[in-house]
């Protein structure tokens, strides 16, 4: 029977069965110890009685003794003394009454008429009526000796229950402590009984499955408990059954393994780009023949297993491997130290690469860690794109240089048109001939506006071809902020627009270059206000608890969008087709303002909302040396 119940319900039973005879004993223990203690208790509080009816006896006798011996001989000190006795038996009396308010009652109307008796004889006796006062303390005794009576009936009465109390009580200990004897041994008799039975239900099929277990670790997996098994022992038997099926699909898979492995080893061999994959302790395990050409120079040092740091080391030494460019010296510096390649590109999180030389070929370095910490790397042949690269930067480089030159050369005659245009308006207004006033004044005007074009393009040419300067020298920013205001006053009323300025208190002067601050502020406000009708468009100066300064400028216009601000900072490059249809522009200021400002050491940002307006901040850093001239290049 026990055999088809499980490992655990077995030495439940055997565990239920001790704890109840464990459990019996002990409450039939507790309940004999609890009534002895009971007992022992009552014949304490009877002693207890014992000993308050003592003091009512020993009270009563003293102001016995000082009423009725020593009134006569010694009256005053009698008097003093039986006021206290007296004093002592209430106090005594009060305590009888709490547990026999009878006795107490009656004890207190005998000594009551006692002293009230023998008070009068004391009385007689003074006044020298002897037989009188003899009379009256014959009567006193009587009181006496039933007050005495009384006291001797109580005692005797509390010793009797004292003593039945702790004779009851040694009798339940006494058959408690036999009961709990017995109990024991049948409870070791009995688990002793169980215990074999369940060992025994337990060891026999546990053997053999210990049998099963060596003959399939010994290599015979055709071997499984045939026996019928119930419970965890039923369940140990099936998961052998099971180890043998998985040691069985094992040895299936570890020849698919293998073929797979093959198969992806020809396929990395077949891909035209270096290969190498590093186990979680940055040693290479797997790379195919490109990835050893390109450390042909280091080919004695490649063997699976070695760490990737000692190999790139080497290939350093070598001269195989070139850093180019700053990420590519902190990815090599970051795989030699001692952690491997943390904080390299495949573990920041995205598709980042580096760039090296391998002789004469420009590689690619892509990383990727695996999910148990490993790294796979993949090296591309980017040779043919960075000549690309480079023809293309060469070409930019001259377009450059071509548009300055040519910027130069347009800006003469478009000079000469505009001062030729101005004094044949003088002309005419002189000679009273007006009727060519105002085409005079639009070809000054596209003249004007052709002009500006051609500084914008000739300002971001400077900055291509890396020859735009930067002379940093004190600057009054509120003077500036004025003549900013006065500037760009005409255009801000053209759509009927508001201009509010707040310049900070506390900003003075700056150390910075005035023009191209000027310059940037104006294209801001010159934005602001052609994409803002009939609205508030506001500069704020302010100063950064580094002692940066901030200019703010914003405006209810418009607004931009998420993705017209990606592509709002390139040049010719306006929030889309239909804004340059509408509002005309070339999108160069944008694009230059960022230019100047970096060069100054500080950034623009914008932060737009459609249909609510935008808010441009530039934010310069603390001033630099009030006398330096400093030239920069935008990179």
């Amino acid at each position: 029977m026990l055999e088809r119940l499980s490992v655990g319900a077995r030495l439940l039973v055997l565990s239920v069965t001790l704890l109840l005879a464990i459990a019996g004993s002990n409450l039939y223990l507790m309940r004999s110890l609890r009534q002895a203690v009971d007992k022992a208790q009552y014949a304490d509080l009877t002693v207890s009685r014992i000993e308050i009816v003592q003091g009512v006896r020993a009270a009563f006798d003293s102001l016995r003794y000082w009423r009725a011996d020593l009134a006569v001989s010694m009256l005053m000190l009698a008097e003093r003394n039986a006021d206290a006795a007296q004093q002592r038996l209430s106090q005594q009396l009060d305590d009888l009454s709490r547990f026999d308010p009878a006795a107490a009652a009656s004890l207190k109307a005998e000594t009551t008429g006692f002293e009230r008796l023998a008070e009068q004889a004391v009385a007689a006796y003074t006044d020298d009526r002897r037989v009188i006062g003899n009379m009256l303390f014959a009567q006193a005794r009587v009181h006496s000796i039933q007050a005495d009576a009384q006291l001797d009936r109580l005692e005797q009465a509390l010793a009797e229950r004292e003593r039945g109390a702790r004779d009851a009580a040694l009798r339940n200990e006494e058959t408690a402590r036999h009961v709990s004897i017995l109990v024991v041994c049948a409870s070791i008799l009995l688990g002793i009984a169980l215990t074999a039975l369940v060992l025994r239900s337990i060891l026999r099929p546990l053997r053999s499955l210990i049998t099963a277990v060596r003959q399939i670790g010994s290599g015979n997996i055709a071997i499984a408990p045939a026996m019928p098994m119930h419970g965890e022992l039923g369940e140990m038997a099936g998961a052998l059954r099971l180890l043998r099926n998985g040691l069985e699909a094992r040895a299936r898979l570890e020849q698919e393994t293998e073929h797979q492995r093959q198969v992806i080893r020809h396929a990395i061999e077949s891909i035209n780009e270096g290969f190498s994959l590093c186990d979680s302790e940055q040693r290479l395990i797997l790379y195919n023949s490109y990835y050893r050409v390109l450390h042909r120079g280091v080919a004695d040092r490649l063997a699976d297993g070695v760490s990737f740091r000692e190999l790139l080391r080497a290939a350093l030494d070598s001269d195989v491997i070139a850093p180019a460019g700053p990420a590519a010296n902190a990815w090599i510096a970051r795989w030699l130290q001692e952690n491997g390649p943390a904080g390299s590109p495949a573990n920041s999180g995205d598709d980042a690469a580096i760039e090296c030389r391998f002789g004469e070929r420009w590689i690619r370095i892509s990383e990727r860690t695996t999910d148990d910490g490993g790294t796979v790397t993949v090296y591309s042949d980017i040779t043919e794109l960075k000549n690309r690269q480079f023809e293309l930067e060469h070409a930019t480089q001259v377009k450059s240089e071509f548009l300055a030159n040519m910027s130069h050369e347009l800006r003469t005659p478009l000079n000469a048109i505009i001062g030729y245009s101005q004094l044949l308006q003088e002309e005419a207004q002189d000679s009273g001939t007006t009727e060519g006033i105002a085409d005079l004044r639009k070809i000054e005007v596209a003249g004007n506006h052709l002009l500006g074009l051609i500084n914008s393009v000739l300002d971001l040419s400077k900055i291509e071809a890396r020859r735009m300067e930067a002379l940093i020298e004190p600057t009054d920013v509120p003077a500036l902020v004025a003549d900013v205001r006065l500037m760009i006053a005409p255009l801000i009323e053209r759509n009927n627009n508001r201009l509010e300025v707040i310049c900070a208190p506390d900003i003075a002067s700056i150390d910075t270059d005035s023009a191209k601050l000027r310059q940037s502020l104006l294209n801001l406000l010159g934005n602001a206000a052609k994409f803002t009708r009939d609205g508030l468009i506001r500069l704020e100066v302010t100063r950064r608890g580094d002692g940066g300064t901030v200019f703010g400028v914003s405006d209810s216009g418009i607004g931009l969008t998420a993705a017209h601000i990606d592509n709002l900072f390139q040049p010719f490059s306006q929030a889309d087709s239909s804004t340059t249809r509408r509002y005309g522009g070339t999108g160069l200021g944008l694009a230059i303002t960022r230019s100047f400002i970096r060069l100054l050491g500080g950034d623009v940002t914008v932060v737009s909302t459609p249909g609510e307006g935008s808010t441009f901040t530039i934010e310069l850093p603390p001033s630099a040396d009030a006398t330096s001239v400093r030239e920069a290049v935008i990179s």
